[in-house]
């Protein structure tokens, strides 16, 4: 079993270290925003926060109809924006008034193809909500910034996230040979060594016998 996987969040309950989002999702319910921008070093659970996002504001609707998820970096130039992201914005939603499209590693867009993309979020934002998640924010043209809600991802503290990790283990696969108390203060010094990375965490809880941990 892939820990990474089988433990990703699926509800707004699941996000670590993100009181200020997980409150304000609970306020877009009619009321969605323009559009999002999640900024941090990898790891630090933005792809995933937009998933659950998607999964809490779509409810019934969530389908690849209406949840479309890109890797900006693979489509850096101005003919995606223009071509491909201009067809699924202006596309109408399916059973929900908008859809949500997330676009991984936004900062690898040329400044061109970011250009482009504020003025379909001008003129397509009532049928998209875009969620926009990057690296390094400098890279993200201000333009596009103010039109975003911004939310910064922090590696998580070694506390909260062995207390993550410690909810996240006895729940795993039933494959693993799993006995005894997983000590909260080894996986504190695991999260810090990993600079509060749960993603690495869990990779590495992955390639071990989790009875070395006790």
């Amino acid at each position: 079993m892939d820990l990474a996987e089988a433990a990703k969040p699926t509800n707004l309950g699941d996000l670590v270290g993100l009181d200020s989002l997980v409150s304000d999702v609970g306020t877009w319910v009619d009321d969605w925003p323009q559009a999002l921008l999640f900024h941090g070093p990898p790891g630090t659970g933005k792809t995933s926060a937009a998933h659950v996002i998607a999964r809490t504001l779509l409810k019934d609707w969530f389908n690849d109809m209406n949840f479309i998820e890109s890797n900006a970096s693979d489509d850096r130039g101005i003919d995606f924006v223009r071509v491909g992201l201009k067809s699924t914005m202006r596309s109408k939603p399916l059973g929900t008034p908008r859809k949500i499209i997330l676009l991984d590693e936004a900062d690898g867009l040329t400044p061109q193809a970011q250009d482009a993309m504020r003025q379909l979020i001008e003129k397509y934002s009532g049928n998209a909500m875009l969620i926009l998640t990057c690296n390094e924010l400098e890279k993200i043209r201000p333009a596009i910034r103010s039109r975003c809600s911004v939310y910064s991802f922090k590696p998580v503290s070694p506390q909260a996230g062995a207390d993550r990790l410690q909810f996240i283990l006895p729940n795993m696969d039933a494959q693993v040979e799993y006995e005894g108390k997983i000590l909260n203060a080894q996986l504190t010094r695991l999260v810090k060594a990993m600079n509060g990375d749960l993603r690495a965490c869990l990779m590495f809880l992955d390639s071990i016998d989790l009875e070395d941990l006790n």
